[in-house]
């Protein structure tokens, strides 16, 4: 193994970062972002059949994107339990399908 200066890596500093202990990092947080996100699709759907105010049920969709990239950031530095990410990452794209699909209810009912 050679050593690496980290003055002269060319990666960001917060990517060189020393991975703290399993027994010192975070827990992950992928089974609420995923409850998040399911929440977001179910308000999406029901809110796309039955009501232009039930289309804001969608919005924990945008909260489960955030909260998804931010531990995605913490899992890739090291201060987060990594063994989260999966749960996180599909979150994540739920999260996403979920505000798209509320935003293109949203255009839909106002355009209508």
């Amino acid at each position: 193994m050679s050593d690496i200066n980290p003055a002269k890596s060319k990666e960001p500093a917060a990517f060189r970062a020393d991975p703290q202990p399993a027994e010192m990092q975070k827990p992950h947080r992928g089974i609420a972002v995923l409850v998040l996100s399911f929440f977001a699709l179910l308000g999406a759907v029901v809110g796309f059949l039955f009501s232009t105010v039930l289309i804001l049920v969608g919005l924990p969709g945008l909260a489960a994107c955030i909260i998804a990239l931010a531990d995605l950031y913490e899992m890739n530095i090291g201060r987060m339990d990594a063994t989260g990410r999966t749960l996180t990452k599909a979150g994540l794209f739920i999260g996403a399908l979920g505000l798209s699909l509320m935003l293109i209810a949203l255009i839909i009912r106002v355009l209508s």
